[in-house]
């Protein structure tokens, strides 16, 4: 048992589980940004241009939301780092 009492296995697991989640938003920032980046220039029916604009905003959206999310997975990621994982920030007790 670490201080956070959590096992070294349960430790392992949960960092897993993160580095899994923050690959995986990786991969979609880069495939959503890629996206953008090739959109249907010369569409010429303003119906097709307005839902582009539209998938557009959305992919930004989520962009935002998932930069984010990447941004609490490597504050969690390096709690790993110091030991602190598991801990309050507050009080540094265990979290239950």
């Amino acid at each position: 048992m670490t201080d956070s009492g959590l096992t070294e296995l349960q430790l392992q697991e949960l960092r897993k589980a993160l580095v899994d989640k923050r690959n995986s938003l990786l991969q979609r920032l880069s495939t959503d940004s890629e996206a953008r980046t090739t959109g249907g220039a010369g569409e010429s029916d303003l119906m097709d241009q307005a839902e582009q604009a539209r998938d557009l905003d959305d992919r930004a959206l989520r962009s935002v939301r998932e930069t984010g999310l990447l941004d609490e997975i490597d504050h969690a990621l390096s709690k790993f780092k110091d030991g602190s994982y598991g801990l309050s920030e507050d009080s540094g007790e265990p979290i239950g």
